[in-house]
């Protein structure tokens, strides 16, 4: 049997005009309807799935692009639109497009020129499907390595990540301390095809220069005092996966000629011997230096540098990705309570606004260690603001403040759909309805804020000006 090219809803009404699409359609494979009004748009809407709509931009009650929002807040996504329209309307259609129409069409068009468009819509839309399923895959792989955050910032880094992964490209990992770059590394390996074999991680600036070389590269018995006998380096422990050079802008000039060697031939030799051993190593390096100045400064190789640099992947601080922040707070809120759910604290409104605002220099594990710390010294049912910041106030909350206040996050499905939903309401204030400006700022795809306006039974007529 034959699959479904596409399943199209005509609205028009012109009768004739629509008799004649549907059997053009037809002919070319797609099963068609139609409507001769909005109402009756909006009924077929409600009661079958469409994957392309073709809308007549002039019709009776309502214009072609009122439909068309109506209709994507109906259905909580954005059908691709086709949109029909007379030469003097052209102005109106550059309107629809930029309110999510895929295209325009002005009558009288030929009939080829309709399919084209069709074609197109549908492929790029199947295109969108299979990317937003692959982004399905990878947030599914990142909740299962303990990945927290929806930020565009925080999706970036993991769509690089998922991007890399299967290749055996050297990858640089740069951002600030306590950004999570040996997490997004772990990640890299274990979406590779190397996950099965070891990641072996090691920190450059905190061994000692006489000792370092020895580990990464392992040493003969009697190499040097002390080495009473043989030891295998991390690079052939790693072998058939993936190393790890935490801070690599430490190590030093003498380390970093072997490092260029190693990555270089694949090859390592182990002080006191001659002898170089192949090692099959991926190597993710990672360094909250800026590398270049200290190529300038004459404390790191230029060879190496770009070496290391094939793949860069930046990691934001978090205070550039604070919407993350009340996730990444309940996360380590469970993980520190992890022993039973009764009594649970939950975490005052004016904690987390503070927690919004604070700059976070010590980025995650910054945060991760304050919960921590407001959790064991917390006497109250929930973490107030000197709590998680006691530098910042003399004394701590009264406990009878803190249980009158009837807004405690406990439950943190509730709070978020409630901040999500004021969120949205406050930018559709601000853009007047236009749902393109509010998915622009909000820095999501137009789709994302239809299902929100659905889900939260928003009009966005209600916000439209009224000049």
């Amino acid at each position: 049997m034959e699959s479904r090219k596409g399943k199209i809803l005509i609205v028009d009404d012109d009768n004739n005009l629509l008799e004649v699409l549907k059997l053009r359609l037809q002919f070319h494979g797609y099963e068609t309807n139609v409507a001769e009004s909005p109402k009756e748009a909006m009924r077929k809407i409600s009661r079958e799935s469409f994957d392309l709509m073709v809308i007549d931009l002039m019709l009776p009650e309502m214009n072609g692009i009122d439909l068309m929002e109506q209709i994507f807040t109906k259905v909580g996504f954005q059908l691709p639109v086709i949109i029909l329209t007379a030469y003097g309307t052209i102005k109106l259609a550059v309107e629809a497009i930029q309110k999510g129409a895929y295209s325009f069409l002005t009558k009288p068009f030929e009939h080829h020129d309709l399919i084209l468009h069709i074609e197109k819509a549908l492929e790029k839309t199947r295109l969108s499907s299979q990317i937003e399923n692959l982004q399905k895959i990878l947030s599914e792989r990142a909740s299962q390595l303990n990945l927290i955050g929806k930020s565009e910032a925080f999706r970036r880094v993991l769509r690089e990540a998922m991007g890399v992964a299967n290749t055996d490209s050297t990858v640089l990992l740069t951002g600030e301390t306590g950004t999570g770059k040996e997490l997004i590394a772990q990640t890299i390996h274990n979406l590779s095809d190397r996950f099965k074999m070891p990641f072996v991680a090691i920190n450059c600036g905190a061994i000692p220069e006489t000792l370092l070389e020895s580990e990464l590269f392992g040493h003969a018995k009697g190499a040097f005092t002390g080495a009473h006998r043989k030891k295998e380096g991390l690079f052939a422990r790693a072998n058939g996966g993936t190393i790890f050079l935490d801070e690599i802008g430490e190590a030093p000039q003498s380390v970093q000629v072997k490092l260029l060697r190693a990555i270089e031939t694949k090859e390592v030799i182990p002080l006191g011997t001659t002898i170089p051993r192949k090692v099959d190593v991926r190597v993710i390096a990672a360094t909250n230096k800026d590398l270049i100045k200290e190529v300038e400064k004459g404390n790191f190789r230029k060879d190496l540098y770009f070496r290391i640099n094939v793949i860069p992947i930046h990691l934001p601080p978090l205070r550039e990705r604070v919407e993350d922040i009340p996730l990444l707070v309940q996360h380590f809120l469970t993980k520190f309570q992890s022993d039973g759910t009764d009594g649970l604290k939950g975490i005052l409104p004016s904690t987390m606004s503070y927690m919004l605002e604070h700059d976070w220099p010590g980025n995650i594990r910054e945060l991760e260690n304050r919960v921590e710390r407001a959790l064991i010294f917390s006497k109250g049912s929930a973490i107030a603001p000197a709590d998680m910041f006691p530098e910042k106030f003399e004394t701590s909350v009264p406990d009878d403040e803190i249980s009158d206040d009837l807004d405690i996050i406990t439950d943190y499905s509730t709070a978020k759909a409630s901040f999500e939903k004021r969120y949205i309401i406050s930018l559709m204030h601000k853009c007047k309805g236009n749902i393109s400006q509010v998915a622009r700022i909000a820095g999501r795809h137009r789709p994302e804020i239809y299902k929100m306006i659905k889900k939260y039974k928003i009009n966005p007529r209600d916000f439209k000006s009224s000049d």
